[in-house]
């Protein structure tokens, strides 16, 4: 994805916010592209357990969104795709699946955005998640 001029799309799952904010070289790459004017769009599944490193990604992200149950993880940019099956938390990715075959990023993109449009805004699961914490505690 270091090649991304133009966007770079990422869906992964409840563990992908954290291999993304510990480990140095995935959480330097999205603020390099982000230096490049790349637009960066997130998807995962926000949780009670992983709210803290979906805050630190927001940060480094254009936009994020909350869907719930997927695995694995995707990433989409102008031209690439790549794809995992298993996201383990703080573990580095060990079988990618990668093309730059124009019908595969295409049709990749597609699933991205249909997710995308399902998937529930950043700032609406954090206060769910939240609420809930909050009257829990009284």
């Amino acid at each position: 994805m270091q090649d991304s001029k133009e966007k770079m799309d990422l869906f992964g799952d409840k563990n992908g916010p954290s291999i993304v904010i510990k480990y140095k070289e995935y959480k330097d790459n999205y603020i390099k592209a982000r230096e490049r004017g790349v637009k960066i769009r997130y998807v995962t599944e926000i949780t009670k357990n992983n709210i803290h490193y979906c805050k630190e990604v927001r940060k480094i992200v254009d936009e994020f969104r909350h869907y719930d149950g997927f695995r694995g993880g995707i990433a989409i940019s102008e031209s690439e795709f790549m794809g995992t099956t298993v996201l383990k938390e703080e573990q580095l990715l060990t079988m990618v699946i990668h093309s730059k075959q124009k019908e595969v990023v295409e049709q990749q993109q597609y699933i991205f955005n249909t997710i995308w449009e399902k998937a529930i805004p950043y700032e609406q699961r954090i206060r769910e998640i939240e609420q809930v914490s909050k009257s829990l505690n009284f």
